[in-house]
């Protein structure tokens, strides 16, 4: 029987230690989007003369070369920390509860940077999840491929993998300017981010690890409704996400849901996992909400897992 059941509690002060760390110039670009939350830190891992630096308060400067042939060594991933650059990551974000893992796949840096965090975070037994760009389709071929792979062996290196097509982007924000809609896909990337850093408490980092087991991909979905149904708009519109085009999520492994509103709103809360399950009946779905000043609006943000 499928798990419906509650997560996290958006009034108790402990909350687990976070790291965030931005891989390459996409995921250290990210890093901007992510508000000043307590027990967060935000780390880019980059080349010293990268742009995308600028504004980053921890860096851990590393060079290209050498980066995916540690991504690929065929050691034990709970294995020895056994190279430099390894073990400077490992210095940065020891001591977490969770680390988030935020890239653009296709580069050499944010491609392997992010696979070697998520190598280091496994040996360090820190739950992770890894939030990633694939490259538009007119993007190099060589680029696609690169980003493919990567995106493979994350899977099976981080514990939660959340994929975001790039070509999807332009239906999110279509008339944007290019540069405007990147920004926009930051936003995007950062709220499974900053839901999960509203209610989870530290007694959570089991219960999500036995759910994203066996999960390979997940992918994002958020909807917005307002009265006098807005609970069934807001699912209507979380489930309309482009990036759920391609998947059928009548055949999902795990779901979270996250509802958030400006009151109290337990009735809301149990719609919408009730409303979710209709939808994923062999999903376990875990469930979640808080408060946050949106008017009337009532918010719904979905992760989607597949096995």
């Amino acid at each position: 029987m499928p798990v419906l059941k509650s997560l996290g509690d958006p009034y108790t002060p402990e909350r687990p230690i976070i790291k965030v760390i931005g891989c390459g110039g996409a995921g250290c670009n990210t890093l901007k989007d992510i508000p000043a939350i307590p027990n967060m830190e935000t780390i880019g891992l980059n080349d010293a003369r990268h742009p995308s630096l600028q504004g980053v308060k921890k860096v851990i400067q590393v060079k290209q070369e050498g980066l995916k042939a540690i991504a690929l060594s065929s050691k034990k991933v709970s294995g020895e920390l056994y190279t430099p650059k390894e073990k400077e990551i490992a210095k940065q974000i020891s001591g977490a509860d969770m680390v988030y893992i935020v890239t653009g796949l296709g580069g050499e840096m944010g491609t392997w940077g992010s696979v070697v965090a998520a190598k280091v975070a496994r040996k360090l037994s820190i739950l992770s999840m890894a939030l990633a760009t694939m490259p538009f389709h007119v993007e190099s071929e060589r680029r696609r491929a690169v980003a493919k792979e990567g995106a493979d062996i994350l899977s099976r290196t981080a514990d939660c993998l959340v994929l975001f097509s790039n070509d999807k982007l332009l239906k999110i924000a279509p008339d944007l300017p290019l540069t405007r809609a990147f920004s926009v896909m930051g936003q995007v990337m950062t709220s499974p981010i900053l839901s999960f850093s509203r209610v989870i408490t530290k007694g959570d980092k089991r219960v999500l690890r036995e759910a994203f087991e066996g999960c390979r991909e997940m992918r994002l979905g958020a909807g917005d409704g307002r009265p006098s149904d807005r609970v069934q708009k807001s699912v209507y519109e979380a489930f309309r996400s482009p990036w759920f085009e391609d998947v059928n999520v009548a055949k999902a492994k795990v779901a979270v849901v996250f509802v958030s509103s400006s009151e109290a709103f337990p009735e809301d809360l149990d719609e919408v996992a009730e409303e979710a399950r209709s939808r994923m009946p062999k999903a376990d779905i875990y469930y979640s909400g808080y408060k946050e000043e949106m008017g009337d609006r009532l918010r719904t943000v979905l992760l989607v897992g597949f096995g």
